[in-house]
């Protein structure tokens, strides 16, 4: 014998916005539902609760969001745009670090340094194209962004 199941799934909410609602209480077990939800039962005796589906109380979810702010550092590159090398010059402050990043955020050159403030990249192997250049100081929230172009 072979039996057929097919169902459909809601999406996940934690609000139930529905017409009406059936509550049933039997020897200190209750069970509601929602009308269209008629097969996501919560059944409660006092010290337990059993729910199904979406029928839930509203909850709260605490976020914490750290704000960085970064100070910026002057750096000049050329040439731009660029063709097989690129020199990345830091006015005053030393580079530890650079990346370069194509129009779709992958990383295509990531390099660290020991605080020099003059870098020259060797950029045969990128493809041509637009990308943005970050440049990070001796701290890491020293950094500069630039926008530059493969030819």
């Amino acid at each position: 014998m072979h039996i057929q199941v097919i169902t459909n799934a809601q999406s996940i909410t934690p609000y139930v916005i529905s017409s009406g609602e059936i509550t049933n209480t039997v020897n200190g077990y209750s069970v509601s539902s929602t009308i269209g939800q008629l097969i996501t039962p919560t059944a409660t005796n006092g010290n337990y609760t059993i729910t199904q589906g979406f029928q839930q109380p509203s909850y709260d979810v605490n976020t914490f969001i750290q704000n960085i702010i970064y100070s910026p550092i002057e750096v000049k590159a050329s040439p731009n745009p660029f063709t097989t090398y690129l020199t990345v010059e830091s006015i005053q402050t030393p580079i530890t670090e650079i990346r370069l990043f194509d129009a779709l955020g992958r990383i295509s050159f990531q390099e660290k340094y020991q605080q020099n403030t003059t870098q020259i990249i060797n950029t045969d192997h990128i493809p041509n194209g637009s990308y943005i250049l970050e440049v990070i100081g001796s701290t890491q929230i020293q950094r500069t962004y630039i926008k530059l172009i493969k030819q």
